[in-house]
């Protein structure tokens, strides 16, 4: 397997896609965001109406009225990216290519100021972003009704 494979990819057994997130002279490449995602997600992914914030919202998971966005919850960019092409946009599921994917990502953690705006997420190295909320999933799983039986495989 190659180590350029993020680990969570390599665990939904699929690779990462061979394409990187264009930046330009420093500049992120908007036009994926802007024309599929800022119609629900808002010009900086702080939403419209009712659908949900994409930045900022870090520390909020444990209080009364948690905001899931990329800084809060997602524990890695490649899981992000995961969820992103395989669920979005709403409506029209499946549908980004991996280019559009990774650009989309890529402003997203620029918002969030993880990455700043002349770093390029790619294949070699969307695996090793570790978002802040990364240490706050608990492995293993300790919930009583979770573990495993003994001599069940």
């Amino acid at each position: 397997m190659s180590e350029n494979i993020p680990q969570s990819r390599l665990m939904m057994g699929c690779p990462a896609p061979h394409v990187i997130a264009h930046s330009t002279k420093g500049m992120i490449d908007l036009t994926a965001y802007e024309s599929r995602c800022a119609s629900c997600h808002g010009d900086f992914g702080e939403a419209v109406d009712n659908w949900p914030v994409l930045v900022v919202g870090e520390g909020t998971l444990g209080s009364y009225d948690p905001v899931k966005t990329t800084g809060s919850y997602w524990p890695y960019a490649s899981i992000m990216y995961d969820y992103i092409y395989r669920a979005m946009p709403f409506g029209e599921a499946q549908s980004l290519t991996h280019d559009e994917t990774y650009q989309i990502v890529t402003y997203l953690l620029f918002m969030d100021d993880i990455i700043d705006d002349e770093f390029e997420v790619n294949q070699g190295n969307i695996g090793t972003i570790e978002l802040p909320y990364r240490d706050g999933f608990m492995l293993p799983d300790p919930r009583p009704d979770a573990q495993p039986i003994a001599g069940v495989t």
